[in-house]
């Protein structure tokens, strides 16, 4: 108190006995019953904006003797001149307040002069939303929440993407949060029920299924530590390609001090991916990508793994894969090195960047396999139809891929030095080839004349 004078009354009245305070009491005159609120505006003023919600307010005191301490509330405002409505019950004895929320056909692009990117969203876009809990008010905590917000959304538009719904179930999320009391965290659960959305651009179609998504945390003011968890299938059709991976495992585990920034761990596990570019389908089988990641970004972040169990193409084993991850900025960079039982103590080097900076995603791939010596290597591993054929000789390749823009660009090159072809059993052979065929056009395996 910051008046002296009212100070020192209420310094006198705490000095004076029981008693006294006691007869010195008086109640009013009067009390209210009902108090009506109709036709108010609420002026909100921020650094750059001012907005008028318009609401109305009721609030009833419940009938003596029983409930002389209960206040009934309904609270309505209507932004846009659509409702949200909030009811409740002030109870002055339990020190609780137990409310109900209510949100019905809400289009949130009426709002896009506040959020601009709520403008991309198709007209027929709408959120309902219900809720209720019990407050705690001394000390204030939230004994318990719940509610569920129902998304309408047929199609929302960025630059040249489109995001649409497959299918007519809407997307429910469901939430439930408990505090036992003000000295334990609240915990809290969210639920999303399955998805199924439809990615175009350009000439990438992609088409992501959730059939599960769960986060789970805790709040404290010290300390917010959250784990989400999502079960997807995707797939992707190109012009020049085709992919599916059936099942994606994803969780990631995030904490941090409110203030001071997060750290976690992404863990995805993809059971199978098949790749189907015109040079014939590649299988990857058992990969795990753990990347732990740090926001915002510190360079003490630890570096992450990528592991592919196996590689084939068209059902032949090709090798596996081992690398490195990092987190950059807004970028990730993968080194790795892969391994094929095809040829003995060869080795080629993987780096992969990926630039999330830019205005539009980029991400480099480059591939290197040093001079590598082969002797009598049957091609019938890769090429039933050359299974005659036995080459021998130092080998070497290298290829780098870009993916912006919505389409794939690439270039190869295999060299071969001191090179022999053998058809065996045919006593044919062809002795020092010295080549450089360029691909130029990957993915497509096609040659620079």
């Amino acid at each position: 108190v910051d008046d002296a004078r009212l100070q020192q009354i209420l310094d006198d009245l705490q000095q004076k006995p029981a008693t006294e305070k006691k007869s010195s009491r008086q109640n009013p005159p009067f009390s209210v019953k009902q108090i009506r609120i109709r036709q108010a505006t609420l002026i909100c003023r921020t650094d750059t904006e001012l907005f008028r919600l318009p609401f109305a307010a009721d609030m009833d005191r419940q009938d003596p003797p029983a409930h002389t301490t209960q206040l009934s509330f309904t609270i309505t405002i209507f932004p846009r001149e659509q409702e949200i409505r909030l009811s409740g019950m002030y109870d002055a004895d339990a020190g609780t307040i137990r409310f109900e929320l209510a949100a019905s056909d809400i289009n949130p692009r009426l709002f896009a002069d506040h959020a601009p990117f709520l403008a991309r969203l198709a007209p027929q876009t709408t959120i309902n939303m219900n809720g209720s809990g019990t407050l705690r008010l001394n000390p204030f905590f939230p004994e318990e929440l719940q509610g569920s917000v129902i998304l309408q959304a047929r199609q929302m538009t960025h630059r040249d993407i489109t995001v649409s719904r497959d299918g007519e179930t809407p997307f429910t999320l469901s939430f439930h949060a408990t505090q036992p009391n003000s000295t334990e965290p609240l915990k809290f659960e969210l639920n999303g029920s399955p998805l199924q959305l439809a990615v175009h651009s350009g000439g990438t179609k992609l088409h992501v299924h959730s059939s599960s998504f769960s986060v789970q945390g805790s709040l404290r003011p010290d300390l917010i530590d959250i784990t989400s968890r999502c079960l997807l299938s995707l797939e992707m059709n190109h012009d020049d390609f085709q992919a599916k991976i059936p099942q994606c495992a994803v969780t990631i585990e995030t904490t941090g001090k409110p203030g001071e920034g997060f750290h976690g761990r992404a863990d995805i596990g993809i059971d199978a991916v098949s790749i189907i570019p015109p040079s014939g389908e590649v299988k990857i089988s058992n990969s795990r990508l753990l990347l732990p990641f740090s926001l915002p970004f510190s360079e003490q972040t630890q570096e992450g793994k990528v592991t592919i169990e196996a590689i084939r193409w068209r059902d032949q084993l090709i090798g596996r894969f081992n690398g490195r991850i990092n987190q950059q900025q807004k970028s990730m960079i993968m080194k790795g090195d892969f391994h094929t039982d095809f040829l003995p103590g060869a080795r080629a080097t993987t780096t992969m960047s990926a630039d999330f900076n830019a205005d539009k995603a980029k991400m480099d791939l480059a591939v290197d396999l040093p001079l590598t010596r082969l002797h009598n290597f049957s091609l019938r591993q890769l090429l039933p139809a050359a299974a005659d054929m036995v080459v021998s000789g130092a080998l070497a390749a290298k290829a780098g891929m870009t993916f912006a823009d919505d389409k794939p660009t690439g270039t190869g090159q295999i060299t071969v030095h001191e090179g022999a072809v053998e058809l065996a059993g045919r006593k044919t052979a062809i002795t020092g080839i010295e080549t450089a065929i360029t691909f130029p056009n990957l993915p497509r395996l096609r040659s620079a004349p």
